[in-house]
């Protein structure tokens, strides 16, 4: 993805004014063989898995606004995909260039958004005006952190500049780039108040979207019983319980894995004294339960075969492979995630040393069952951009979206 500026001929308050973002031809070219396929297949059936390998680029060369490089890009034959986006403001908000929002979502479609849409019927209305999904938020977050940049890299000259341009020239550049930075700001403003409410900053907790979790809403949403144990094996793991401190140690990762460890065994004991009518701590939320639903169809253990919680159902596919494009997080790391697991569970065998009746002590809970909660965590998550007036890169967050896609 790349970032166009320049100046050049300018008017005073031009209405033509925009910015200008572009695609990489390498991802012009995947976006247009995938909106191929799908206008032939149709709402077709018939199809069951998707066609093609993804184009894979990092967190950083998003964040950077660099060129996006293409790993085993599809051919297919068809007119050329628009590459050059743009986004203006308008006298009541602000509009994108046609399609480029939903090819976008097409970028950063995971595994299992892709099937879905290859399966479904084709896209019809506003992107904005869809329903809030894992997909859309990847999106929006990933379209304030290249208008983030741009912003970043406009500023960064105001010292170097004259209080009052000296000739035409530099009129010309100062009228430009203040005609930009007016686009960006009325955008960023607009998509920073969304992601706000998504999150509950600057507003009542209440008001935000339950579907997506940060480190903070572990703690306030979950379960007092999971909550008292889920916080010990976080004291074990990252020797601290305070969520800043755990994503300023990188510990996002350690953190989401044992929560979603936690609540699934919570799960299954919910279930157990509700049949019993016994229960005295049955506070475990619906739309939990859904997404656990949601996460028991869509990555099925290979090994272990897992008891739905409340609502058990066939598993009908497995997972065919985990290549799909994330321009915010690079997945092709080539990561052992068995090892990164087996850490995570040495903390959790210290946390139920300490406390043998923890939830967490649990012959279930093993390096490959936590190996399987972490790859959830990567691929139903999206880096959330830092809306507190900070620019660095370090200061994004890790989120994950509760998908209750099953109900």
């Amino acid at each position: 993805m790349q970032m166009i500026m320049g100046y050049g001929f300018s008017l005073p308050d031009n209405p033509a004014d925009h910015f200008s973002i572009s695609f990489s031809q390498a991802i012009s070219d995947y976006i247009r063989a995938t909106k191929s396929r799908r206008i032939a297949l149709g709402s077709s059936s018939e199809c069951t898995k998707g066609s093609g390998n993804a184009v894979r680029s990092e967190h950083t060369n998003m964040k950077n606004g660099l060129s996006m490089e293409s790993a085993d890009i599809l051919e297919t034959e068809g007119p050329a995909e628009q590459n050059i986006h743009w986004v203006r403001t308008l006298e009541n908000g602000y509009e994108f260039s046609p399609s480029f929002l939903e090819d976008f979502s097409i970028a950063v479609e995971n595994h299992q958004e892709r099937l879905k849409a290859d399966n479904g019927p084709l896209p019809n209305g506003n992107f904005l005006d869809t329903p809030l999904s894992r997909n859309k938020l990847h999106v929006i977050c990933a379209v304030v952190m290249i208008l983030q940049k741009a912003q970043t890299t406009i500023r960064k000259h105001d010292k170097y500049l004259p209080e009052e341009p000296q000739n035409a020239r530099q009129l010309d550049a100062a009228r430009y780039r203040q005609g930009q930075l007016r686009v960006l700001e009325h955008v960023l403003g607009s998509l920073h108040g969304s992601l706000k409410s998504y999150v509950g900053i600057n507003g009542s907790d209440n008001a935000r979207s339950f579907r997506v979790i940060r480190l903070e809403h572990t703690m306030t949403a979950s379960p007092k019983r999971l909550l008292k144990d889920f916080r010990t094996v976080l004291n074990a793991g990252m020797r601290t319980r305070d969520s800043s401190k755990i994503r300023e140690r990188g510990g996002s990762d350690f953190a989401f894995t044992v929560w979603l460890c936690g609540l699934w065994v919570y799960a299954q004991i919910d279930n157990k004294t509700c049949e019993d009518d016994t229960a005295s701590d049955a506070d475990l939320e619906p739309h939990f339960l859904q997404w656990l639903q949601f996460l028991y169809e869509t990555y099925p253990e290979d090994t272990t075969k897992l008891q739905s919680p409340r609502m058990p159902r066939a598993v009908t596919h497995k997972m065919e492979g985990n290549g799909w494009f994330d321009p915010v997080r690079n997945q092709d790391t080539g990561e052992d995630l068995s090892l990164v697991a087996a850490s995570y569970l040495d903390a959790v065998h210290a946390a139920v040393a300490k406390h043998p009746h923890s939830l967490y002590n649990d012959p279930k809970i093993t390096a490959q069952r936590l190996a399987w909660y972490l790859n959830i965590v990567r691929m139903e998550g999206v880096w959330y951009p830092n809306l507190q007036e900070s620019e660095q890169e370090e200061d994004d967050e890790w989120v994950l979206f509760l998908d209750c896609a099953s109900t």
